[in-house]
Formats: C-alpha cells, structure tokens, sequence
C-alpha cells in the first residue's frame, strides 16, 4: 500500500472508534455495535489488503532476482558456446563437443531472452543454429557426402535460416560453413538429376541390347548410361593430386573393372 492509502485507512479507523465512543456515551449501543462491527471489518480488510501486497511485492522480488541470476548464468553459457564453436572442426567434428555447445545455447531459442541479451551475447540465435548444425554434421564423424548433407533436412534447414550476408560472431566460421554445405547439396542435386539421366540412357541401350560400350579416352560420366549404376567404386590418390578409380559392375554373373584417372577412362578389365 502506499503512504497516502495508508494514511487514509488510518484516519478512518480512529474517527470510526471515536464515533463508537460517542455513541456510547449517548447510550446508542445498536448504534455503537453496528459502528464497532463496521470498524473491525475496515481492518480485517485492511489487514488482507496489506498482506496481498506484500506478498506481490515479496514474489515480484524474487523474481525480479531469479530472472537476473538466470540472466548471468545464461551469459556464462553463451561464453562457454563461444569457445567450443571456435574450436570445432568441420572435417573433424566431435559430437560430444557440438551437443554441448547446442545445450548452452538453448534459452536463446526464446526470442525476447535472445533481444534483451543482444549487448551481451551478440548473434546467440544464429550461433544456436549454427551449433545444431554442426551437430548434425558430427553424426556422419568427419565422412559426409553430398548425398548425406541433401538427405538430411534438419541440417539443411538450420544452415538455410542463416542469413546469407552475415556477419556477426563468428562469421569467418559460419559463413564458409554455410557456403559449403549448400554447396554440397547443390552438386548432390546435380548428381541425382545426372544419374537419373544415365539411368534412363542405360535402360535404352539394354532394350537395344548394348552394354558395357565404353572405351579408354572417354568421361567416366558416361559409365551408369553404359554399363549401370556400379556395385562399388574404389578410390585412391596417385602421384601428386591424381585421383584414381576402380569401377566394379556385375553383368551376367560376372565382375567387369573400369579404370579412371582423373574422371578419363584409362582401362577396361572384362
């Protein structure tokens, strides 16, 4: 209550029993009685009034301090993030570190947190994402495909929602990050479409009865529309940054071997 209702309520008391008195003395004792009875409950109620608000006052408090510890804890969490973030590696990531990172930014998945704590904790909600995504990636544990990253929508969500032209903490991280992953997934795309190009080609040569036409010299692109998709592919590195591929197909019981050099058919093993 403030000082003003306080005193209010106080003068009315005390001319309420001053009245009793009065009626008192003049013998009006129904009077009295009902201005008695009047009196005692302004004081019940003022009693209740005064217990509510300090009650409000008492809780209003405790939160006050709660949201303020929770404030500075959550600051200490961010820092925690910031570090663990700096130090992931995304041809060696480790799933234990990237989880922690995600469960020290988690209150900042709430917006108004997140908008109070800007000055503090600068771009939490797009570090948040980008720690979910580097969890992501930490499940495939430093082997991730093309096909992997467009097959994984959870990654490709979180990695899409940062902004493009970012350039907050971390961004020397993240924006690359982001680059390659839509990178990846754009040539799996390409891939796909690619293969299914070649799939079809290679059901026409097979109505045609033509198989496994493919000479040295030619794009090991044109290997699925000859000779189907192979049942695995063996890769090295050779001298210096040749790569070097051993394509095996089954056809007829029988294994054919295809050999490329730097995506150039160099021999065919039937």
């Amino acid at each position: 209550m403030t000082f003003a209702l306080s005193i209010l309520s106080a003068f009315i008391t005390i001319t309420l029993l001053t009245l009793s008195f009065w009626l008192f003395r003049r013998h009006s004792y129904k009077k009295m009685a009902l201005t008695l009875c009047l009196t005692v409950s302004i004081c019940f109620l003022e009693m209740a009034t005064y217990y509510m608000y300090m009650e409000t006052a008492t809780a209003s408090e405790l939160e006050s301090e709660y949201s303020n510890g929770y404030k500075d804890n959550l600051k200490d969490s961010y820092q925690g993030a910031v570090h663990i973030l700096e130090s992931l590696d995304f041809n060696h990531p480790d799933q234990h570190s990237a989880d922690k990172a995600v469960k020290l930014l988690q209150g900042f998945g709430n917006k108004q947190i997140a908008d109070e704590l800007k000055d503090s904790c600068p771009d939490a909600a797009v570090l948040l994402t980008y720690a979910k995504a580097m969890n992501q990636v930490a499940l495939y544990n430093g082997h991730m495909k093309n096909e992997d990253v467009s097959a994984n929508q959870a990654l490709l969500s979180e990695v899409q929602s940062i902004p493009d032209r970012y350039s907050g903490q971390l961004a020397k991280k993240i924006l690359p990050f982001r680059q390659l992953i839509l990178a990846m997934n754009h040539e799996a795309l390409k891939n796909a479409e690619l293969d299914q190009q070649n799939a079809s080609k290679h059901e026409e040569n097979m109505k045609k009865g033509q198989y496994g036409k493919v000479r040295p010299g030619e794009s090991e692109e044109c290997l699925v529309a000859a000779m189907g998709k192979p049942v695995r592919v063996n890769t090295t590195n050779g001298a210096g940054e040749e790569t070097l591929k051993q394509y095996v197909f089954r056809h007829n019981s029988a294994n054919i071997y295809v050999y490329t050099k730097d995506g150039i058919i160099t021999e065919v093993s039937r």
